[in-house]
């Protein structure tokens, strides 16, 4: 018999006027949901302002054509938007592009929002729309997964149907607190509660073994009586499956115990799992942890599921930069600091030249942390890009990334000869060179999170280092740029993104899809025409491109603007509202 399928506006309406039954059809059940999963995440946040995106996956069993959803703030305000049709002043309506109107079964369509907090927190508001049936995922802001976090006071699970397994802190499966275990505080269930050291990096770590490999819920319970969240890096597998942002907010007290729940992906076999302290606070006190969504059971402490590991075609051995994993420690790790923040002056090439630095204020020596490279751009300085005074010394230190990373990251504005990058003879290479050696012996640094980012001559001189080292510098990513630093060896694969203004004048469009082109090539990565906006359109399109190592990934965003580090959809110039840096951003911490 042929299967009849019934979209899920239809069914409703039928459902509430009672004719379902009377149709005289044969109404085919399946494991598909009635409605799309539409979630609203939080991609970043800093004092003001926030940007999220929000996805709409088709879990039915038709595809989905020209979509609309809707929702509304309290106190945050939307500011721009990029990838749909937006109307409205809260509530705001956003609805599809020509590009992206129809949704296949299983595939999903995201647009992104920019707005200001006004003096709250970043909100996570109910996306609704015929499509969305109500059903609703909120997220919490993250590090480099799309996978949605629910939030819930209450501390059961919040799939209730399904098996959970529970770990507490006196049962297999629990492996650790870099701290004690206490009972002082009402209201935890077990022999007790994980209490971390007050410090960044203090971490809890728990063992799994799944069945298969899949989606699992994992659900915290925890209490924070501090003055201020305590977020905590989730990670899986040593990162090789998912590195997470969890946000722990304040709890009333000490004794309010709440849940803050997160999807990820296990492997088949053993799982690591770590929770570590993102802030000097420490994490604030869990008491277990309840795994939901398949079969799972106590798993080793001692050891990692050999299929966890990711390949990687980077074939030097001597290379820190490999599969994503853990931390490569510095020499500097564990040394008293030498380096202070501001200009620091070293020689190079027989000749004095200086850099920025910017360390985060709650630095420690035990933690690896990411570093950044920004390279100006032609008649700029280092000074530019330190405090982004040519765009907003508020958002746009850094290329906007100082704001978004919060005290997680270890920036560096070196100052080119003449104000520019010309690299004669390889000399900025070696500059680079020189900086980075500096920054290992005397800071703890992650050598295998060593990035490079930069405008227009800055990003030709990024697109350098990823011809020149793409065996140091885990990423590299290049706004406006040509090839004018040169590329001295250009075959090994490295991570790229690309940013360019159709209507850019002074590197054509042609020319950044000739950088891009170079790495899409390297990384083996599947050759494309990716759309781009028209002229007048005064949007955004970003495509990534697959690629057959997930290590190795390359993304492009390409924006109706002419020669320009900062733009803005609605607007030809761009300002301290630009959607590029969150694009960027993060596209660098998936690592």
């Amino acid at each position: 018999m042929q299967k009849k399928y019934l979209t899920a506006a239809v069914v409703q309406l039928l459902k509430r006027t009672g004719q379902l039954c009377s149709l005289g059809l044969v109404v085919a059940v399946t494991s598909q949901a009635s409605f799309a999963a539409c979630t609203y995440t939080i991609e970043s946040e800093w004092n003001s302002g926030f940007t999220a995106n929000i996805s709409i996956k088709n879990d039915t069993g038709a595809a989905l054509n020209n979509w609309a959803v809707n929702w509304q703030y309290a106190t945050n305000r939307m500011s721009s938007g990029w990838n749909a049709n937006f109307t409205g002043s809260n509530p705001y309506s956003a609805s599809n592009l020509s590009w992206n109107g129809s949704i296949a079964v299983g595939q999903s369509v995201s647009f992104g929002v920019q707005g200001e907090k006004n003096g709250g927190a970043a909100e996570r508001p109910t996306i609704n729309g015929a499509a969305c049936g109500g059903t609703v995922a909120v997220s919490s802001s993250r590090a480099n997964s799309s996978v949605p976090v629910v939030t819930s006071s209450s501390s059961r699970s919040s799939t209730p149907s399904q098996t959970a397994f529970l770990i507490q802190e006196s049962q297999a499966g629990f492996c650790r607190v870099d701290g004690t275990i206490d009972t002082n505080n009402a209201g935890f269930t077990g022999t007790g509660f994980a209490n971390t050291n007050n410090a960044q990096g203090a971490a809890v770590v728990w063992a799994v073994e799944a069945t298969t490999s899949g989606r699992q819920t994992l659900t915290f319970r925890y209490s924070n009586g501090g003055a201020a969240t305590r977020n905590g890096s989730l990670v899986i597998n040593g990162g090789s499956n998912g590195n997470y942002t969890l946000s722990l907010p304040v709890t009333a007290s000490w004794t309010d115990w709440q849940t803050v729940a997160i999807e990820v992906d296990l492997v088949q076999g053993n799982n690591i799992l770590q929770l570590s302290a993102l802030t000097a606070d420490g994490l604030p006190n869990i008491d277990s942890l309840t795994l939901t969504g398949g079969s799972v059971k106590a798993g080793n402490c001692g050891a990692v599921s050999t299929s966890s590991a990711q390949s990687s075609s980077r074939s030097s051995s001597s290379s820190s930069v490999a599969a994503i994993g853990n931390p490569v420690p510095s020499v500097g790790c564990g040394k008293a600091r030498t380096l202070q923040n501001g200009r620091i002056t070293l020689q190079s090439g027989g000749i004095s030249r200086s850099y920025i630095l910017d360390v985060p204020t709650n630095y420690t020596n035990t933690h690896p942390y990411r570093v950044v490279f920004g390279f100006h751009w032609r008649g700029g300085n280092a000074e530019d890009v330190a405090t982004g005074r040519t765009v907003s010394t508020t958002t746009w230190q850094h290329y906007g990334f100082k704001r978004l990373a919060g005290d997680t990251t270890i920036f560096v504005a070196p100052e080119g000869i003449g104000n520019g990058w010309a690299n004669s003879g390889g000399s900025d290479v070696v500059f680079t060179d020189n900086i980075l050696a500096q920054l290992k012996n005397n800071l703890c640094i992650d050598e295998s999170r060593v990035f490079a980012n930069g405008f227009s001559f800055g990003g030709a001189m990024s697109y350098a280092l990823g011809c020149a080292r793409a065996k140091t510098f885990r990423a590299i990513a290049a706004y406006g740029a040509g090839a004018v630093s040169g590329c001295s060896g250009g075959a090994d694969p490295i991570a790229y993104f690309g940013g360019h203004g159709v209507q850019d004048g002074v590197f054509p469009p042609s020319v950044g899809q000739g950088l891009r082109n170079k790495f899409v090539a390297n990384n083996k990565c599947t050759a494309m025409n990716p759309i781009e906006p028209a002229a007048g359109s005064r949007t955004h399109i970003c495509t990534s491109y697959q690629c057959p190592d997930k290590n190795l990934p390359v993304r492009w965003c390409a924006y109706d603007a002419g020669h320009d580090a900062s733009p803005v959809d609605g607007q030809f110039v761009g300002g301290g509202a630009t959607w590029l840096p969150a694009e960027a951003w993060k596209f660098f911490t998936q690592f």
